[in-house]
């Protein structure tokens, strides 16, 4: 159809792979110029088109969101990536900051002027307490890497200020602050659970980063002491939870001094078997290499591998 020229829009293919003329007349209120029509520079400048800018390319997500879901998943992330490789990417960063658009866990639209955006921790790990935080849509991280635009895509979401995974603010300013003001009662048993795991896989990096920080090993692993929450075997009212401090290993960690064979009773003193993984074939039979991370991990956060004797 022919248009005036000030509803034709100049736009580069990569563009006009994304959106069809259709959609860009419902959008825009414009439509692609003629693929066989060839005009210099010149003639298209004095004849007033419209030409494709940021603030175009951005309206989709601020002023049609409801359209931009509508869309599939391979096509969000294929916009997502078109603006990733522009040139001018720091004068997109600009428009889309304070815009709900980046797509999160929750099944919502989001954005970190006055939210905390999170990376998924791994693509094979959950934790049971990522329900907690605003991770980014895993599907849409997924797809970022099947398609081969992740670095891009991670680039473009670092830059509007979404957080990789940070052992040593997500220990201190999640796990802990849960612990130590008492608000861990709430939580899923999930995440309990997933609270320890995550402290025992995310360990090493937590002591590094904090020696980094100023603190020594002693005084990191003092905080743990101090402040998390361990489940033990006891169940009253609920789950039983105690100090690292108090707890000894219970029979399922193969302790080399099992003092819950003379102790059974007092189930408090024991840490639950609840936090070993179990081989997803014989759900009965525990994973040897997750087991001996376990007592590791507890042993250097300080359980007790003999009686402890109190002074009366």
């Amino acid at each position: 159809s022919w248009e005036n020229p000030n509803k034709v829009i100049l736009s580069n293919a990569e563009f006009m792979e994304l959106l069809n003329s259709e959609e860009t007349r419902q959008l825009f209120k414009a439509d692609y110029l003629e693929k066989d029509i060839e005009l210099s520079d010149k003639i298209k400048e004095k004849l007033d088109f419209k030409i494709l800018n940021c603030e175009d390319v951005v309206s989709i997500l601020k002023n049609e969101l409801n359209w931009f879901k509508s869309k599939s998943l391979d096509w969000q992330v294929r916009y997502y990536n078109f603006i990733a490789t522009r040139k001018n990417i720091e004068r997109f960063v600009t428009l889309l900051k304070n815009i709900p658009c980046i797509p999160c866990e929750d099944k919502k639209f989001r954005s970190c002027s006055n939210s905390t955006i999170f990376f998924p921790f791994s693509e094979n790990q959950e934790y049971g307490f990522e329900h907690e935080l605003l991770i980014l849509d895993s599907n849409f991280y997924k797809k970022s890497k099947e398609l081969g635009f992740n670095k891009n895509l991670d680039s473009l979401l670092m830059k509007m200020g979404v957080k990789k995974d940070d052992p040593y603010q997500m220990i201190n300013s999640h796990i802990l602050a849960k612990n130590k003001n008492n608000t861990w009662q709430q939580s899923e048993h999930k995440a309990l659970i997933g609270y320890v795991r995550y402290i025992k896989d995310k360990f090493n990096e937590y002591i590094e980063i904090g020696i980094k920080n100023g603190s020594s090993q002693v005084e990191l692993i003092k905080k743990l002491q101090k402040e998390l929450w361990i489940g033990t075997k006891k169940k009253e009212k609920g789950w039983v939870f105690n100090k690292i401090e108090n707890l000894y290993l219970s029979n399922e960690y193969n302790p080399e001094f099992n003092l819950e064979l003379f102790l059974e009773e007092n189930a408090d003193l024991f840490i639950s078997p609840k936090y070993l993984k179990k081989h997803k074939s014989e759900s009965d039979q525990i994973d040897e290499e997750d087991l001996k991370e376990w007592k590791n991990f507890f042993r250097l956060i300080g359980v007790n591998t003999l009686p402890k004797v109190l002074a009366k």
